[in-house]
Protein backbone atom coordinates (compact mmCIF):
# COMPACT_ATOMS: atom_id res chain seq x y z
CA UNK A 1 0.00 0.00 0.00
CA UNK A 2 1.46 3.33 -1.21
CA UNK A 3 0.18 5.30 2.64
CA UNK A 4 2.38 2.75 4.62
CA UNK A 5 4.85 5.40 4.95
CA UNK A 6 2.40 8.03 6.65
CA UNK A 7 2.13 8.59 10.24
CA UNK A 8 -1.68 9.40 11.45
CA UNK A 9 -2.43 11.30 14.07
CA UNK A 10 -4.78 10.17 17.20
CA UNK A 11 -7.48 12.14 16.14
CA UNK A 12 -6.86 10.70 12.45
CA UNK A 13 -6.79 6.81 14.15
CA UNK A 14 -9.65 7.38 16.15
CA UNK A 15 -11.88 8.64 12.86
CA UNK A 16 -10.26 5.39 10.95
CA UNK A 17 -11.07 3.14 13.91
CA UNK A 18 -14.82 4.68 13.82
CA UNK A 19 -14.88 4.69 10.43
CA UNK A 20 -13.64 0.74 10.10
CA UNK A 21 -16.79 0.03 12.70
CA UNK A 22 -19.59 1.66 10.53
CA UNK A 23 -18.44 -0.48 7.27
CA UNK A 24 -18.16 -3.58 9.53
CA UNK A 25 -21.87 -2.81 11.08
CA UNK A 26 -22.90 -2.30 7.35
CA UNK A 27 -21.44 -5.30 5.85
CA UNK A 28 -23.66 -7.37 3.81
CA UNK A 29 -22.36 -10.71 4.95
CA UNK A 30 -22.16 -11.12 8.67
CA UNK A 31 -18.22 -12.13 9.86
CA UNK A 32 -17.41 -14.57 12.06
CA UNK A 33 -17.90 -13.31 15.87
CA UNK A 34 -16.31 -14.27 19.05
CA UNK A 35 -18.65 -15.18 22.26
CA UNK A 36 -18.66 -11.39 23.16
CA UNK A 37 -15.62 -9.52 25.04
CA UNK A 38 -15.74 -8.28 28.99
CA UNK A 39 -15.74 -4.48 29.52
CA UNK A 40 -12.23 -4.87 30.84
CA UNK A 41 -11.29 -6.69 27.19
CA UNK A 42 -13.05 -3.60 25.89
CA UNK A 43 -10.98 -0.96 27.38
CA UNK A 44 -7.93 -2.94 26.98
CA UNK A 45 -8.81 -3.02 23.21
CA UNK A 46 -9.34 0.72 23.46
CA UNK A 47 -5.93 1.74 25.31
CA UNK A 48 -3.88 -0.43 22.60
CA UNK A 49 -5.81 1.55 19.76
CA UNK A 50 -5.38 4.84 21.85
CA UNK A 51 -8.59 5.83 22.87
CA UNK A 52 -9.10 6.36 26.36
CA UNK A 53 -10.79 3.55 28.29
CA UNK A 54 -13.26 5.44 30.57
CA UNK A 55 -15.13 6.39 27.26
CA UNK A 56 -15.46 2.61 26.80
CA UNK A 57 -16.70 2.55 30.15
CA UNK A 58 -19.15 5.67 30.00
CA UNK A 59 -20.50 3.87 26.42
CA UNK A 60 -20.83 0.23 27.66
CA UNK A 61 -22.94 1.85 30.47
CA UNK A 62 -25.32 4.01 28.05
CA UNK A 63 -25.53 0.41 26.12
CA UNK A 64 -26.65 -1.35 29.23
CA UNK A 65 -28.91 1.48 30.28
CA UNK A 66 -30.53 1.68 26.74
CA UNK A 67 -31.23 -2.21 27.24
CA UNK A 68 -33.24 -2.01 30.37
CA UNK A 69 -35.31 0.90 29.12
CA UNK A 70 -35.87 -0.73 26.10
CA UNK A 71 -36.83 -4.30 28.05
CA UNK A 72 -39.47 -2.21 30.23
Amino acid sequence: MSGDHRRYSDEEFALILRKAAELTNDAEVPTASSDGLTLTEMKAAAAQAGLDPALIERAARRRQAEDLDDAE
